[in-house]
């Protein structure tokens, strides 16, 4: 929440700093299994640099739509996540999709547009907990071009981070679990100062 609550803090700057702290805690979560970071057979040597490089996006998008949407509708878009995986995993790695599976993607579509409402003209003021001093109170009246910008944050978000759960799902059995977060943490501490310039 420090992020939305002031303006001179960037996505980016928040990215680097957990992407930081998430390395330094991965590199001894990984050592504690007894498996060494590099330990990547060749052929995913290419897959785990595009999984650094779309879950950097994929959060990126997720901070930087918070700033043009409320976190609801943000948080919301983003997590069709799950959607996007389903897709992808059909039409990359011919994973099945029962007829079943293709309602609930409709249906939780479908609940996704309706929550966000994009016929409403002009999005309300928001107040969360107000008249409790010191809380974080959201007034901000987010314009046509606010929701077109966060909108298309969110959903580059979510799909890229589908994408970057499509690279863990082609390496499953020949990488330890621990490894890809690992290396998601280097790429977003390398990533966020050269596109925060």
């Amino acid at each position: 929440m420090i992020y939305l609550r002031y303006d001179n803090v960037s996505s980016y700057e928040v990215l680097y700093w957990k992407s930081i702290s998430m390395m330094i805690m991965n590199y001894f979560f990984v050592r504690g299994f007894g498996v060494f970071v590099m330990d990547i057979p060749r052929k995913y040597h290419r897959l785990i640099v595009f999984r650094a490089i779309f879950g950097f996006m994929g959060i990126q998008g997720m901070f930087s739509s918070v700033k043009y949407l409320p976190v609801s509708t943000a948080s919301s878009i983003f997590f069709t996540v799950p959607i996007w995986s389903a897709i992808f995993a059909r039409l990359f790695i011919k994973e099945s999709i029962t007829v079943y599976d293709y309602i609930s993607l409709l249906t939780a579509f479908t609940g996704v547009l309706v929550i966000n409402n994009p016929w409403q003209e002009s999005a309300p003021a928001v107040s969360i907990n107000e008249g409790l001093e010191g809380n974080f109170i959201d007034k901000k009246v987010y314009t046509t071009s606010d929701k077109i910008i966060g909108t298309s944050y969110a959903l580059v978000g979510a799909i890229t981070c589908a994408a970057a759960f499509l690279c863990m799902r082609t390496m499953r059995s020949d990488i330890h679990y621990s490894v890809p977060p690992f290396w998601f943490s280097i790429g977003g501490t390398f990533l966020s100062p050269i596109f925060s310039i």
